[in-house]
Formats: C-alpha cells, structure tokens, sequence
C-alpha cells in the first residue's frame, strides 16, 4: 500500500456501506410545504401609503440649479475675455479706396525723386491697371 498512485476511498478505509448523498429529508416532508408556508406568512394585507405632494421648491429647483449654471458659464467666459489679450480694431477701409487716396495725395518732390523716378505716370497706370486695380475716373 506504499504505491504513490494509491487514492484512499470509503471502502478501503472502512465504512463499508455506509455512504450517504449528503442530507437527508425526512419522508412527506415536500407534501404538506406549501401549506405550512402559507401558514407562516402574515394574514394581513400591505398597508397602501400615499406620498405628499411635492412642493413648488422642490418642482422649480432643477431648473434654478440649471439657469444659475449657465449664467455661471456665461460671467465665467466674459472673465476669460476681460483678461484676455487685447485685440486691435480691425479696418473697415476698402484697400482699393485707399490706395486711390494715396494715389491722388501729391507727394513731395523728395519721394519722386527716391521711390518713382524712373516711372512716368502712364506706366504706373499701366501697371496697377494690369494688377487688376479700377482707377476712379476723377484722377
């Protein structure tokens, strides 16, 4: 009986005939269980219990909680742009108009001289007529 392969069992280690399922029910016990657990239960019925009325508050609150959630979002953005960087104004000038102001303002002899001394004015017309620039028929 050394043999490592040997597994001991009920009947080797004598209770012969002795083996049981596990527990027992006494006999007729499951037919008379649904009349005794009905005895066992309580005879009155379940009391119904109405619920008050929930008041005004309580029916406006989520609401309230909502509207001062979003006005929180609202003074938290304006905060944000208040500190924010400072952006310029932009310019509603039309660049074609101005650029015909600065066309027809007469310049000094100086700049002539420096910036447009080669050009005659029909090739500066020229050119900004080529660039697709409408020249207002008043210069």
């Amino acid at each position: 009986m050394n043999d490592k392969t040997h597994k001991p069992t009920l009947d080797t280690m004598g209770f012969e005939g002795t083996r049981r399922a596990g527990m027992t029910v006494p006999e007729g016990y499951f037919d008379s269980f649904a009349d005794r657990m009905m005895a066992q239960l309580p005879a009155d019925e379940p009391k119904i219990v109405e619920l008050p009325r929930r008041g005004l508050w309580a029916t406006v609150r989520p609401y309230v909680y909502m509207a001062a959630m979003f006005a929180g979002i609202w003074l938290m953005m304006n905060m944000f742009s208040w500190f924010g960087p400072v952006k310029a104004p932009e310019a509603t000038v039309d660049s074609q108009t101005l650029f015909a102001e600065l066309v027809a303002t007469p310049q000094s002899e100086g700049y002539m001289a420096d910036y447009v001394s080669d050009a005659s004015d029909y090739d500066f017309y020229d050119d900004l007529f080529n660039s697709g620039f409408d020249i207002p028929d008043n210069l």
